[in-house]
């Protein structure tokens, strides 16, 4: 065995790099020209940040690097070659670094928008970010949804959601009614270990918290520096479904968020996280290869082409190949086929 650099570099830091670059200037320049450019549609966060980035990147793992990481000597406790960590950990160096791109893509891109009255948010091209001097509210007509519900593993977590929709009048009649929000969102955790009797008057106090929380707003809201209008997809398809707009697209409702922050500071620390995490997972991706040997007769084999020893993925291959299916077109379908799945189950 060996443990030379240089090969290492050449056939696995440096296409590691250009996937990791790759889908992450991919999918945030997708975000901006969809979302914030176009406005076409609002992309779910977790579908995705997370679960489209996540086969994509092992599309690309699989085709580019699975044969160039099979050059070092990575072995489980049994001493058996394993790569699995490997492949786990690239996919995880490239994902979370993404998360913070998006994110700061989301929030960095928009422009803040002064208005003098709600109207005018209608009568010009949507945005995310508002200023507005006063911003009245019909607070008798207030639209609430609670919901109990557990998370974590064995349902350990006992979870309290509650969504607020204070509808915003518009002077202007030819405006669909229902379309400008004022929203509130509220949560509260405990453990899920505790007597039902504990966690009914817990789920008793969330409300009565909630609605306290409701009945102090006034009638019309002056303090805010600016308003969001939230962009998450699920987030939006909660209200809409709450405050029955007749029809009317969740992409056009108007959902706003006071923030008392300063508008400058709105992705403060997002550009660094990215920053810091991407640097942080390529250096871990660089000292897990640089503390690994690699052999020189595997070495050979990459450069001869030689099949893989032990590989499943590539019987897999075989085994498609000699049934007339081709490989990338079969995971293509079957990446298209699950993003569907997943949109109708989020949707439905």
């Amino acid at each position: 065995m060996k443990n030379d650099l240089r090969p290492k570099l050449k056939i696995i830091f440096l296409p590691y790099l250009l996937i990791s670059l790759t889908v992450i200037s991919l999918f945030s320049f997708a975000k901006w020209f969809f979302e914030v450019k176009l406005r076409l549609l609002l992309l779910h966060s977790f579908i995705f940040d997370t679960v489209a980035a996540s086969i994509l990147t092992i599309i690309l793992i699989i085709t580019i690097l699975r044969r160039r990481l099979h050059i070092l000597d990575v072995r489980d406790k049994n001493g058996n070659l394993n790569y699995t960590g490997f492949y786990v950990f690239i996919l995880i160096s490239i994902v979370l670094p993404l998360n913070f791109a998006i994110n700061y893509v989301g929030s960095a891109t928009y422009q803040l928008k002064s208005v003098k009255t709600t109207d005018e948010i209608i009568a010009q091209p949507l945005t995310r970010y508002y200023a507005i001097d006063t911003l009245p509210l019909l607070i008798g007509n207030t639209s609430t949804s609670f919901s109990r519900y557990t998370s974590g593993k064995h349902n350990s977590t006992l979870n309290f959601d509650c969504y607020v929709a204070f509808p915003v009048p518009l002077q202007n009649e030819q405006v669909p009614s229902g379309q400008v929000w004022l929203t509130e969102y509220h949560h509260r955790s405990m453990r899920n270990s505790a007597s039902d009797d504990v966690k009914d008057e817990a789920y008793r106090s969330f409300v009565d918290g909630c609605y306290s929380k409701i009945n102090s707003v006034p009638a019309a809201l002056t303090g805010p520096v600016y308003y969001d209008n939230v962009q998450d997809g699920s987030y939006r398809e909660r209200i809409a479904g709450m405050v029955s707009t007749d029809g009317l697209l969740s992409e056009r409702l108007v959902l706003l968020v006071p923030e008392y922050g300063s508008f400058e500071n709105r992705a403060k620390g997002s550009g660094g996280y990215f920053l810091i995490a991407w640097l942080a997972c390529t250096l871990a991706i660089f000292i897990g290869m640089m503390v690994s040997s690699y052999h020189e007769r595997q070495l050979q084999e990459y450069y001869d082409k030689t099949l893989l020893h032990n590989d499943d993925i590539q019987k897999v291959v075989h085994y498609l190949h000699r049934h007339r299916y081709h490989p990338l077109a079969l995971l293509l379908m079957v990446t298209v086929i699950s993003l569907f799945v997943m949109w109708i189950w989020h949707y439905c």
